[in-house]
């Protein structure tokens, strides 16, 4: 009975824990939709009961109706779009309260484009506490606003998220207004990957922060723009009063908070501020920009990098801020008012105009730094805050002196040899000659030479002396052996003497004559043996 009530128990655990899944895969219906009917009934379904909806375009889709009330609403639950490829006009796609939108695949493996074909709005206008995301292959494009912004205009709490999708071609012709995506009331835009391009705007061509929306006369309210990685690229401030032609924020009575941790910001174009312009009354309002590159970016007046007009603002040792133009003054940093905590150059890196390599800050005001010019060209040596009043910085490099010379005091090898006018990372030139002195060997420079010219350099000729060479030694003399004689040999007769046989004696009385007999005979014998052996080495010597 026990084991009966335990899996009864069980079992009933399990369906209760299975019902939320099985309500929630209801809810998330899959619906391809190819005519505007059938998106706007799926829309007024999911509005009405909430839950999530992916809505798949079977082709392409054109919402009607132009002008302010001809708005597609998403006002509950979470709708996702897929385009398959095919494209998505609209007067504005409008999503409030609490809803939340995705355009695109998460994994990026769609293809949608969002577009706007009403010259009054913008192409996404979210508000209340809404989070939107656009997505990898997803792209909100080709819009013209003559009030709004052209992009995404964020209003209320609400928080966009750009995850590698791209927003071009977006404008606003009205002042104050940028053109690619406008952050107000309380908005979030958090920049995580992709592009913002082509973009044009009265107040920022890519971005612009405002406390309060200037078109709906919204409350005032904290916003934010964070910047992890991604680029801003091509885009333009038009009005002659303003700038920032990647990043535009003003404000007076709110904070503001702008922080760029990565990516890169070129060419922008602007009145004043051709990548940032930053304006910010509020006590608590900052600028951190902690890394990321800023560079090619051309401002009609001030600040080619960044106008800093009212705040605080930070710049991090090493932010690749360069190579930018301003045609007043400070063609990277320009300051007139605000608190700006400068960090170091970033130094090592190569400057586009000449291929030179920065190597600190530059003055580059009322007298402008002139590549060239040792006299036009002044190092800023402090760090730290700078001066509220109006200051004009580049990013840029020295002119440095190498000088070679003899080291030697009380004669003159060669003349010095100096070469002026060197930049920063310039490849070090070569010593004229070959440097010589007599009774001793080069043994190169000292110090050793660098690569490259990174300061003023003397190098001076180093010697090893020569060892003295020893007078040869005289060859020991030693008497010569003379020849030796060759051993004469008497030189035989040529037909030897038969010797004559003795005459005989008279036989001794005892046996003594025979023995003498045989000695006489072995004399002869001898003697003969000798004279024919001679005779025989002669002949063979001839």
């Amino acid at each position: 009975m026990k084991k009966r009530f335990f899996a009864a128990l069980c079992l009933l655990a399990v369906l209760v824990f299975c019902l939320p899944a099985t309500a929630f895969a209801e809810d998330a219906k899959v619906v391809t939709v190819s005519t505007e009917a059938e998106l706007l009934e799926q829309i007024a379904v999911l509005n009405e009961s909430g839950g999530e909806l992916t809505l798949r375009l079977g082709g392409d889709i054109q919402i009607s109706g132009t002008g302010g009330t001809a708005q597609t609403v998403v006002s509950e639950g979470t709708l996702t779009i897929l385009g398959d490829g095919n494209t998505l006009s609209v007067a504005c796609l409008n999503v409030k309260n609490d809803a939340v939108l995705n355009l695109g695949a998460a994994d990026g493996s769609d293809t949608l484009t969002v577009t706007s074909h009403d010259n009054t709005q913008p192409v996404l206008l979210i508000s209340g506490t809404v989070q939107a995301t656009l997505y990898e292959g997803a792209v909100i494009r080709d819009s013209k606003s003559a009030g709004t912004c052209g992009g995404v205009q964020i209003e209320g709490s609400s928080v966009f998220n750009l995850r590698g999708g791209t927003i071009d071609n977006c404008h606003n012709l009205y002042a104050y207004v940028p053109g690619g995506v406008l952050v107000s009331n309380h908005g979030r835009f958090n920049f995580y990957d992709g592009i913002i391009s082509n973009c044009t705007g009265g107040a920022g061509g890519a971005v612009g922060l405002n406390g309060a929306n200037v078109m709906f006369g919204s409350s005032e309210g904290p916003v934010s723009f964070y910047m992890y990685g991604g680029e801003i690229i091509n885009c333009t401030d038009t009005d002659e009063d303003l700038g920032g032609g990647a990043v535009w924020v003003c404000t007076n009575t709110s904070p503001v908070t702008v922080v760029i941790q990565d990516g890169k910001i070129t060419g922008c174009k602007g009145h004043m501020g051709g990548a940032i312009l930053y304006y910010a009354a509020h006590e608590d309002a900052s600028l951190r920009i902690e890394g990321g590159e800023i560079y090619g970016n051309t401002a009609e007046t001030f600040g080619g990098g960044i106008f800093a007009f009212k705040g605080n603002v930070t710049i991090a040792d090493g932010v690749k801020l360069y190579g930018n133009t301003a045609k007043t003054a400070g063609d990277d940093i320009y300051n007139n008012g605000a608190n700006v905590t400068l960090g170091e150059a970033a130094v090592g890196t190569t400057l586009p105009t000449f291929g030179h390599m920065v190597d600190g800050w530059y003055y580059d005001g009322e007298t402008r730094y002139v590549c060239g010019r040792p006299d036009m060209a002044v190092r800023y040596t402090g760090t730290g805050t700078l001066d509220t009043s109006e200051y004009a910085l580049k990013a840029a490099h020295g002119h440095y002196t190498v000088t070679y010379t003899d080291g030697v005091e009380d004669a003159v090898l060669f003349e010095d040899q100096t070469i002026n006018n060197l930049p920063y990372g310039a490849a070090l030139p070569a010593f004229n000659g070959t440097p010589t002195r007599e009774g001793y060997d080069f043994d190169g420079w000292s110090p050793d030479l660098a690569q490259t010219v990174t300061a003023d350099m003397t190098y001076t000729a180093a010697w090893k002396q020569k060892p003295t060479e020893p007078s040869e030694p005289l060859e020991p003399s030693s008497p010569k052996p003379s020849e030796p004689l060759e051993p004469s040999s008497p030189k035989p007769s040529e037909e030897p003497v038969k010797p004559t046989e003795p005459e005989k004696k008279p036989s001794p009385a005892t046996g003594d004559d025979a023995a003498v007999w045989f000695a006489v005979s072995a004399l002869a014998a001898a003697a003969l043996a000798g004279t024919m052996i001679c005779l025989r080495k002669k002949r063979s010597e001839q």
